[in-house]
Order: C-alpha cells, then structure tokens, then sequence
C-alpha cells in the first residue's frame, strides 16, 4: 500500500528506505512541524479569547435577566444580551473545534507505519515538499 502524510510540508526525515522492515506504528518519515505548531498556538490564543468574551456577556446577560424581572428594562434589550450570550457560546464551540482540527494536523506531520511489512519503493527525500496524500513509501505487508 501506498502511504502518505494527511497534510503537506516539506519533509526534514524520511526514516526508512527500500528494503527496510517495518512495524506498525513505526515513523516512517516527518514533515516540518514549525507552521502547523503555529496554527495550534494562535488556535490556542483564539480560544482564549472567545472564552474571555463568553465571561463577559454571561454576567451581562445575568444582568439583564434581573433588570427584566424589576422591570428596569425592555424585552428587546433583554433579548438582545441572551442573543450576545448564545453568538458567545457558539463561538467557543467553534473555536475548540478548530484548535482540535490544528492539533491533529499537528499529528499528521508524523508518517507511522499503518502496517508491519516491508518497504518496497520511496516516493520523496528529505527537502522535498509533498502534497497531502502524495505517496512517500509504499510497504508490503509480510502476510502478503
């Protein structure tokens, strides 16, 4: 089978050459990590503060909530708060996600062995920059 990196980059190593016996789970080769590391930081970053902004509108929301029961203020404005409160939330959720998403395209940069087997031919050196799915080792499996 042929096997390639989920993400591109530039390769810095490629572990294993022609003829090689691999194990699963072995690194076969790796991609440059330094943008894919700096995605996960502003990722991070971004996450923070849509957290930091979710602090806030829930205390204004609670606010307003108690001004509406007093009757110190309007159903609008009322509305409006819980409508900040849920763009708020939703934000979060956003955010986690797309700092999941960074975080296992930070993984990919790491070629692993999906197989035991052996490698049968080397698609890319080291330098080399690749495409997500552009074969980089192709392995024979040892029942094969």
């Amino acid at each position: 089978s042929e096997v390639g990196f989920e993400v591109g980059g530039r390769i810095i190593s490629r572990d294993v050459d022609i003829g090689a016996v691999v194990k699963k789970g072995q690194k076969l080769a790796e991609l440059s990590a330094v943008d894919y590391r700096n995605k996960v930081t502003a990722a991070q970053a971004d996450l923070t503060a849509t957290k930091a902004t979710l602090v806030q509108v829930v205390a204004q929301e609670e606010r307003f909530r108690i001004l509406l029961g007093k009757g110190f203020t309007t159903r609008s404005q009322y509305d409006e708060a819980l409508k900040s409160l849920q763009s708020a939330q939703a934000a979060v959720q956003a955010a986690e996600a797309n700092l999941r998403i960074v975080e296992n395209q930070l993984g990919y940069t790491q070629l692993l062995a999906p197989d035991d087997g052996i490698v049968t031919a080397a698609g890319a050196d080291p330098g080399q920059v690749v495409a997500a799915g552009q074969m980089i080792v192709e392995i024979s499996r040892n029942d094969a």
